[in-house]
């Protein structure tokens, strides 16, 4: 008669009751460890892991795996050959899928979404999917930005959407939590089946997909409005630079300000301009903000594009507009950097030498970027 091992499982985070189950069904679980969640029956306190008898400790968390292992083997003398991660569980998931986590803005959507192609590209015979659950409270829609809306707009196509068991699927066959901001790791394209937390804002994911490009350029002329129209007609008839200004949320919000603010400075944008000027003495330029009222007396010698919630017009598209600039001056922002990317190499692109106040992001700029 076979006999199921016997394990601890350490790790009762967010993310524990995707795992229990799964495991339940391939072990006998002698206890549940953690140093913080101690909630829960069958509780075994770390110091007390080693009076039991047991096959394995299963740690369930894959971004502390490699502190969590040193703590046991180091201060609570656990053998490292009885510590395995999660990938002892794979083969009780049932459904082979891969999952990307959507979350934030249009931005993030379009990061999540090149991840989402390059997977298909690398694992064509997995589904997949989407989970957008972060966007809602159980059946209320929680956020301005609705992603799958705007998705269909965009793309003409609906978003592959997760169903819950496509998200315990893929979470038992691994958690992928992204490491460090902007900075790329290739074993993310290597695990396969599982389940994928981050942002992954940083070209290097998908630099082979060309086609990505494409379909984002492939708007439809149809669904912009006649102001916008008239102005891509503009940009496209003269020696065209972008100013992408972005305030609002990065001075009001404190998280945001925090995160962001105080980078894209007076200053480095009129470095920027007389650059620009210097370079191409024709140059008009086209700038694009969030916050009306500033951009309006600030640039009020260049044509000015304001975009919010309330205009009626889409702010994708004027991500569009801004890629069709022969010149781009870039705001810390992944709608900035999406319209960069779509504009490729061609003209000059600048961007602010630094990204953000708390992260490095090593990865976040293009090669081509002149950085200022």
């Amino acid at each position: 008669m076979y006999m199921k091992r016997k394990v601890i499982v350490y790790g009762l985070g967010q993310n524990f009751k995707d795992y229990k189950t799964g495991i339940e069904k391939q072990y006998e679980v002698i206890g549940y460890s953690d140093k913080e969640y101690k909630q829960i029956d069958k509780y075994i306190s770390p110091e007390q892991i080693s009076n039991y008898e047991f096959d394995y400790i299963i740690i369930t968390s894959w971004k502390h795996y490699c502190s969590i292992k040193k703590d046991l083997t180091g201060k609570y003398c656990i053998p490292d050959e009885k510590i395995v991660g999660l990938e002892c569980v794979r083969d009780t998931a049932q459904d082979k899928v891969i999952v990307i986590r959507f979350m934030g803005g249009m931005g993030n959507m379009l990061f999540h979404y090149a991840l989402m192609k390059k997977m298909e590209k690398l694992y064509p015979d997995i589904p997949v999917k989407a989970d957008i659950s972060s966007y809602y409270n159980e059946v209320i829609y929680t956020q301005d930005f609705n992603v799958l809306w705007t998705f269909e707009r965009m793309f003409g196509k609906k978003l592959p959407i997760a169903t819950d068991q496509d998200i315990t699927a893929a979470k038992l066959n691994g958690y992928y939590m992204e490491k460090e901001a902007s900075k790329y790791d290739d074993n993310v394209l290597k695990y396969g089946c599982g389940y994928y937390h981050g942002y992954w804002q940083t070209g290097k994911y998908f630099e082979d997909c060309g086609f990505l490009r494409d379909e984002l350029q492939n708007i439809d002329i149809l669904t912009v409005s006649a102001h916008q129209r008239k102005i891509l007609k503009q940009i496209q008839e003269c020696e065209s630079a972008a100013i992408w200004v972005r305030r609002g949320d990065y001075i009001n919000n404190e998280v945001n300000r925090d995160y962001y603010g105080g980078i894209c400075t007076e200053e480095y944008y009129e470095s920027a301009i007389k650059y620009l000027r210097e370079k191409y003495p024709d140059v008009v330029f086209f700038v694009f903000s969030n916050d009306a009222e500033y951009i309006k007396e600030k640039y009020k010698d260049m044509n000015v594009i304001t975009y919010d919630d309330i205009s009626g017009e889409y702010k994708e598209y004027n991500i569009y507009l801004i890629s069709q600039c022969k010149h781009i001056i870039q705001a810390n922002s992944s709608m900035s950097w999406w319209a960069c990317w779509i504009h490729g190499n061609a003209g000059t692109i600048i961007s602010p030498k630094k990204w953000s106040n708390i992260d490095a992001c090593p990865d976040v700029h293009e090669d081509y970027w002149v950085r200022m």
